[in-house]
């Protein structure tokens, strides 16, 4: 989705895509968005393994730097055999799944076309990912190889591009370009919630819980304002869409808000999941607690796109700087006095129509896409091993 979005929407450019096939149950197989994909790019050609081996069978490989490499191979030789029918200008590998950055490499090596790399998260410097000992050193050493290759990094906020280039020559900070990912108006349907009228406000979090991060600060904020001010709450439901590990629905603090205050609703397909935001009164972003997140979830960009209010319980940070920036409310996620707060400040302000719909354009696909048009045409004008 979020390639498609980038890639499918650059103005003077034509792209083609070379990409996994679906052919593990945990990829998910998003039909709307596979048609969207197929609308804007001029060829699509997806990969599946030669052999189907077990993903948790694949050792130390599987960590070098991810499950995805079984397919480098594959995808090395696709991409020079379309280059030898119909010449590329230039390359742009997309990640999370970071071994596709490798094929980039053998790439400019082999054609010596402008590459751009795109990280939608840190590699070795995620804090969700274990990179210590041998396999650490390795990857460390992977990263280093991309980045110093790659013509441009491009990264989607600033605190990423701190936090990954604080390790590397300043010569090589200054390839890195920060563009957030963007949201696709066509994909809207403009509706907006019904007038309230007496109806229940609706709080919606689109998205799944898993390892550290859980719905327990959302409760914590509602457990918290339900004790300074019990009728705050009154007429108002939290539906979590989406996936939860087992037990994060059953904590003492779950259990311990009114019953039917929070609805936990099954994960729905993006199209639908874009529908969702737009009908609902306010917005919800749950962060792990940590000191500084430099994520900017793709998710936090849809929602803008929606045009509803937004109350992020997230550390400081991307999220957070964007949440404000945008004129809406964030508290931290493991302080539950400032989270009940600005969910009080949330709901008042929607109770008395203060809270009133904002256009976010600069995170459109047409900004973001102009962003990278703008880039690849400078490269490919610098560039005398151009493929055109």
């Amino acid at each position: 989705m979020l390639s498609a979005k980038r890639a499918g929407n650059i103005p003077g450019w034509q792209a083609e895509a070379i990409c996994a096939a679906p052919f593990h149950p945990g990829m998910g197989n998003d039909q709307e968005m596979a048609a969207y994909a197929e609308a804007r790019f001029a060829r699509i050609e997806r990969l599946s393994p030669a052999v189907r081996l077990p993903l948790h069978r694949l050792g130390a490989l599987a960590h070098l730097p991810d499950t995805m490499r079984v397919l480098n191979g594959q995808a090395l030789r696709r991409a020079l055999a379309r280059h030898r029918d119909a010449p590329f200008d230039a390359v742009l590998t997309w990640s999370t799944y970071h071994s596709v950055h490798l094929v980039g490499r053998a790439l400019k090596r082999r054609l010596g076309l402008p590459w751009l790399a795109h990280m939608s998260d840190p590699w070795v410097d995620n804090p969700f990912v274990d990179h210590r000992g041998l396999v650490g050193a390795l990857n460390r050493r992977l990263e280093r190889s991309v980045i110093g290759a790659a013509d441009r990094l491009l990264l989607t906020t600033p605190e990423t591009a701190d936090l990954v280039m604080a390790k590397y020559p300043q010569s090589w900070r200054e390839r890195v370009v920060v563009i957030p990912h963007g949201y696709e108006p066509a994909l809207y349907s403009g509706a907006r919630p019904q007038p309230p009228d007496g109806r229940p406000l609706v709080l919606r979090y689109l998205g799944n819980f898993y390892g550290i991060r859980t719905p327990e600060p959302l409760f914590a904020a509602l457990h918290t304002l339900l004790a300074r001010s019990p009728g705050t709450l009154d007429n108002v439901v939290v539906e979590i869409v989406g996936k939860l590990d087992p037990g994060m629905a059953e904590t003492a603090l779950a259990r311990s808000l009114p019953t039917g205050l929070v609805r936990v609703i099954p994960s729905v397909g993006y199209r639908q999941s874009l529908a969702l935001m737009e009908t609902a009164d306010l917005l919800l972003i749950v962060d792990a607690p940590a000191r500084l997140s430099v994520f900017l979830p793709s998710k936090l960009v849809d929602y803008l796109g929606a045009r509803r209010p937004i109350l992020s319980l997230t550390p400081p940070g991307a999220s957070r700087r964007v949440t404000l920036e945008a004129g809406f409310w964030a508290a931290s996620p493991d302080d539950p006095d400032a989270a009940a707060s600005a969910l009080s400040a949330a709901l008042d302000a929607l109770r008395s129509g203060t809270a009133a719909p904002r256009a976010h354009e600069q995170y459109s696909v047409a900004a973001t896409g102009a962003r990278l048009a703008e880039m690849l045409d400078g490269l490919v004008s610098a560039a005398p091993t151009s493929g055109a």
